[in-house]
């Protein structure tokens, strides 16, 4: 598969209960704000791949505890004013970039990718 390829459905690991609700199966704003520091939001390239391989990727790549993943197609990201950038370091790993400044804005867009993604859980 193409490179560009991989990253047509991205997916965000969510790590923490926090990041989600379970009774309505939607993600929360928090899981798709980008570090303070850096800007960025880690996520990776899942096209091409099932919810199993998803899953086992998102194991490998996390030590701490997968809940699940969201998944989101590249063109809303693109749509709202932010890139990918794919380093694949690791393997399909790539940053959304291109945040701005005011934190009402990021946090706008982050609203977006939530509402426009959709929620995976680990069958417990």
């Amino acid at each position: 598969m193409d490179k560009n390829n991989l990253f047509e459905i991205i997916s965000r690991f969510i790590c923490h209960k926090n990041l989600y609700k379970s009774s309505d199966n939607t993600v929360k704003i928090a899981a798709f704000m980008p570090h303070p520091q850096y800007k960025c939001l880690s996520v990776f390239g899942v096209s091409g791949l099932c919810e199993n391989e998803i899953f086992e990727l998102g194991s490998r790549v996390k030590s701490d505890k997968l809940y699940g993943f969201a998944n989101i197609d590249a063109v809303s990201i693109n749509n709202i004013g932010l890139d990918i950038d794919a380093d694949n370091n690791p393997y399909r790993h790539a940053n959304i970039i291109g945040w701005p400044e005011e934190y009402s804005e990021i946090q706008l867009k982050a609203a977006h990718m939530a509402l426009k993604a959709k929620l995976f859980l680990k069958i417990k």
